[in-house]
């Protein structure tokens, strides 16, 4: 739906910004904000994924998932600004691409911290410590599930 609003009101969201129509930086502000909203998806996973991971009191994850991000768009920009000669699309394009490398690690990361049989050995550990209390494998679970 960001996508979407994005794509069909980005002139009117530029205006609410003061970017006039006629300004000079107006063609190359819409290239960027139409193709920085593809990876809107990818940047709303990266941010719940993140607060996600540092509500468990992780953030080794995160800093992988922004190193991944940061390295991505070290070597993305560049190339697909200079050398493709894509000018402002490519400088979008970099951190669009960027922001899915940190997706990608993200959901590695989530998908093997959060697999099932994490969860049941999470559960088997709080059934032998007798806790009856909403625990983190029951939260995990919930999500899991």
């Amino acid at each position: 739906s960001v996508l979407l609003f994005l794509t069909m009101r980005g002139s009117k969201c530029l205006a609410l910004m003061g970017i006039e129509a006629t300004s000079d930086i107006f063609p190359h502000a819409l290239t960027y904000l139409s193709t920085r909203c593809l990876s809107a998806p990818f940047f709303l996973l990266i941010t719940v994924a993140e607060g996600a991971l540092r509500g468990f009191g992780d953030t080794r994850i995160p800093l992988l998932a922004s190193m991944a991000t940061a390295l991505t768009m070290i070597a993305l920009e560049p190339l697909l600004m200079f050398t493709l000669g894509w000018h402002i699309k490519g400088s979008a394009a970099a951190m669009g691409l960027s922001q899915v490398s940190g997706a990608l690690v993200y959901s590695y990361y989530l998908r093997k911290r959060f697999s099932s049989s994490a969860v049941e050995k999470s559960k088997d550990a709080d059934e032998k410590s007798g806790k009856s209390m909403l625990t983190k494998s029951k939260i995990l679970a919930t999500i899991v599930k």
